[in-house]
């Protein structure tokens, strides 16, 4: 369980305080963002950033400390402004699955492609390595998948659809960027068996806040984008930014 955020920019130089204030009301959520029902406030298992400039990663940050506690925020703030990114992607960690470990802090990273998630997928005993979280295991999953011809927005498809009929799951909420591309996929499962009563509903959605060159997403809405136009992502398409 955590949250996630992206944004996306075709004038860099024009959005990047936006980008900035936004990642400091990103950062509340560490206390007060919501939660399911019953379950004890506050996304505080570890954070992370990625950062691409001109395609490439230029800052990939992790930390086992929770975004609120974290004395590198305003530092890292200060490389958003001088680099000034076309792509940023954040994850809050909330652990339901694997140690605590720089391993499983989010963003994941491989071969320039990140992987955020928010939700659980229940692996049972082929996850045999516990200390992974799912998250960790689902990477896996996708870099061990022979699907080599398919693009990226149809690999994440493919893979999830595969995982929903062997596994059961809570959400599978990802963003994706290869660098050039935001993909974003809201998947809730409202079969699962708790759905109604922990109100996951509410807490799996996704926002899309944007104009015309630049867009965020985001699991809940920021403030400061308000007055910006406003979307729910739909189930289990893949977006593609």
């Amino acid at each position: 369980m955590c949250r996630l955020f992206a944004y996306k920019t075709k004038k860099p130089k024009e959005t990047t305080q936006l980008l900035i204030q936004s990642l400091r009301e990103f950062l509340l959520l560490a206390n007060n963002g919501c939660v399911p029902h019953g379950i004890e406030p506050g996304h505080n298992d570890g954070w992370g950033l990625i950062l691409y400039k001109g395609g490439d990663v230029c800052l990939h940050y992790k930390s086992l400390s929770s975004i609120k506690d974290d004395l590198n925020f305003n530092k890292i703030l200060k490389i958003i402004q001088d680099i000034e990114p076309e792509i940023v992607v954040s994850h809050l960690r909330k652990k339901t699955a694997g140690m605590d470990a720089y391993k499983n802090i989010q963003p994941l990273l491989y071969g320039g492609v990140s992987l955020s998630h928010n939700g659980t997928v229940f692996y049972g005993n082929d996850k045999k390595d516990k200390s992974i979280s799912d998250s960790m295991y689902f990477l896996n999953q996708f870099i061990e998948s022979k699907d080599v011809c398919l693009n990226l927005s149809e690999k994440i498809k493919t893979i999830q659809e595969n995982i929903e009929k062997k596994y059961d799951y809570t959400a599978m909420n990802m963003i994706f960027s290869d660098g050039k591309n935001i993909f974003a996929v809201n998947n809730s499962n409202i079969n699962y068996k708790n759905f109604d009563k922990l109100c996951l509903d509410e807490y799996y959605k996704m926002y899309k806040m944007s104009a015309k060159d630049f867009v965020f997403i985001c699991s809940e809405k920021i403030k400061s984008l308000a007055h910006h136009k406003i979307d729910v992502l739909k189930d289990k398409i893949v977006y593609k930014y």
